[in-house]
């Protein structure tokens, strides 16, 4: 099932709950694109380039970026895109950086052009999402809530962006600029290919391929962006979405290992046990004995 709602101002919210579908926008110019997933996942080619979407991530394209968005699934899909119109993303823009100290340095185009990858949900985007998909579930939502939340998704995301880009650039050691994004340009072509295989068994000579880095600059480099290595930001994506899995599905630990790509349940276990300090079947006891279960989005 899919419902599109189109705003007076050119602004488009789209929501789908589907096992297979594929989309590819005919107006890519005219809008700056969010695309996040409630359930399952969600695949987004942009030429070789490929950014799988889970639950605790979204995607970003700027306008006039053409990709390709497809689910293929055997349990329903739940996904969300915020199409919003080149004038409305300048006019936010100008506005935030006329009322903020920490400008959020794009590039000199007019409009706005930010990097296109993966951005991790943060509760308050969660909590903005959970306001947006409930107004639209009313059949006739308000214009102006729906503006207001899309606005507030955007401050979101700009707060996000400083975090994951302007800040991590200034992590990296290079005291020129464009070397600098090109660094950073290709660490999160890193990240995008452990995301997209996390239920694998990945050697650093795939990631430093994919992204281009030796595997010694690799991990200096991502050491410096994100203060862990490569395969600790493995082994905690692994976990994080070994939790979302535990909440959301009835898997056994058996599964949910294997379906993070832990083939060992038995060290699954002690290494859940040892983050989060409780086995895998005592973290979802307490989390649903205590209604920490967030079904908004599901």
């Amino acid at each position: 099932m899919k419902h599109v709602v189109e705003l007076a101002n050119g602004n488009r919210v789209t929501s789908e709950n589907t096992c297979e579908s594929f989309y590819s926008p005919k107006d890519a110019e005219h809008f700056y694109t969010m695309r996040f997933v409630f359930s399952g996942s969600e695949s987004c080619t942009m030429g070789r380039r490929k950014l799988d979407i889970f639950p605790d991530s979204f995607a970003f394209f700027n306008a006039g970026t053409t990709y390709k968005a497809s689910v293929k699934s055997t349990s329903p899909v739940t996904v969300l895109s915020l199409a919003m119109r080149v004038p409305f993303i300048e006019n936010f823009h100008r506005i935030f950086n006329q009322s903020n100290q920490e400008h959020v340095e794009t590039s000199n185009h007019t409009a706005p052009f930010f990097m296109e990858t993966l951005y991790p949900l943060s509760d308050m985007m969660q909590y903005h999402l959970h306001h947006l998909k409930a107004s639209l579930e009313i059949g006739e939502p308000n214009e102006l809530k729906v503006n207001q939340y899309l606005h507030d998704c955007l401050f979101e995301y700009y707060r996000i962006y400083q975090n994951e880009v302007s800040n991590r650039l200034n992590k990296l050691n290079s005291l020129n600029p464009a070397t600098r994004k090109e660094l950073l340009r290709r660490l999160l072509l890193a990240r995008e290919f452990i995301n997209g295989n996390f239920n694998r068994k990945i050697y650093l000579e795939d990631i430093s391929a994919y992204c281009c880095l030796s595997v010694n600059h690799l991990l200096r480099t991502f050491k410096a962006a994100y203060g862990i290595t490569p395969f600790q930001y493995l082994i905690q994506l692994r976990l994080q979405r070994a939790k979302s899995m535990l909440l959301s599905t009835n898997y056994s630990v058996k599964l949910v290992a294997g379906k993070v790509g832990l083939k060992d349940t038995s060290a699954f276990i002690r290494l859940f046990n040892g983050r989060e300090g409780k086995t895998p079947l005592a973290y979802r006891k307490y989390a649903i004995g205590n209604n920490l279960v967030d079904t908004g989005l599901i």
